[in-house]
Parts: structure tokens; C-alpha cells; sequence
């Protein structure tokens, strides 16, 4: 939604997913600084990272992720992932992706959960840091 504000010059400078911003980046209409990802984009490969940029701290990922009830039977749980898996790895879904400008990461359920963990401690100490309470 900040994107026609951008382009309109009501603001400066947005942080925005890259399917979002890709169409207004290749036409030139806007201008990227960096992906906040650690590692540079398949779809952006010239624009460098935070981190090259001097903020080696700096991980803001943008992520999907699968989600059923906590009382889905396992063997539904691994059906969905192996499915899952065989989608994230075939070559079609892969190249609609990249047009996109989307990078895919795919595991198991296991590893999806340690990622969660290790997120939700990250975003825990930034808003600790930010002094945000609740309300």
C-alpha cells in the first residue's frame, strides 16, 4: 500500500517485498538500496544485502509457511509436507517463482519450527530494544 506513495513522492523510502517492488524497480520508477535478506536475491543479484551495505546485523525476511491444527493427525502432517516439498522443488512452480521474484525455501515441519524459534527470539529482542509495550 506504501508503494504509490513512493512513487507519488509523499515519502522518501519504503521497505517492500520484492514481488511488490519488482515490476516499479525494472521499469526504473524506483530505485533499490539493498534486499534485507542475508543473502542477495536470485531475482536482484546486483543489489547487495543490508549486510554488505554495513548493517551485518540487519534480517528482515519476509516468509509463507504452512500452517494445521496442533491435533492434525502426523501422518497427515508428513503428507502435506512431502507434497508440499514436491511442489517447492518442481521446475514450473520454480521458474512462476523467479518471474515473481521469489526466493523458495522449503523443509520439514521440524525445520520450520526451529526457523519460528529462532524469528520470534529475533523480533523479541527488537521490541524489547524498541520499548513497545502492550496495551
Amino acid at each position: 500500500a506504501a508503494m504509490p506513495d513512493l512513487l507519488a513522492g509523499r515519502v522518501s523510502m519504503i521497505l517492500e517485498t520484492i514481488p511488490s517492488a519488482l515490476a516499479a524497480i525494472r521499469s526504473g520508477m524506483v530505485r533499490a538500496l539493498a534486499v534485507t535478506t542475508p543473502t542477495r536475491s536470485a531475482a536482484l543479484p546486483d543489489l547487495p544485502t543490508f549486510a554488505e551495505a554495513g548493517l551485518p546485523d540487519f534480517d528482515v525476511s519476509s516468509w509463507t509457511a504452512l500452517f494445521v491444527p496442533a491435533s492434525t493427525p502426523r501422518a497427515i502432517i508428513e503428507r502435506l509436507n512431502a507434497e508440499t516439498l514436491r511442489i517447492a522443488h518442481d521446475p514450473a512452480y520454480l521458474d512462476q517463482l523467479k518471474i515473481l521474484g521469489t526466493d523458495v525455501a522449503a523443509s520439514s515441519p521440524e525445520g520450520l519450527g526451529v526457523f519460528l524459534a529462532k524469528d520470534i527470539a529475533s523480533w523479541s529482542v527488537a521490541v524489547q530494544r524498541s520499548g513497545a509495550t502492550a496495551e
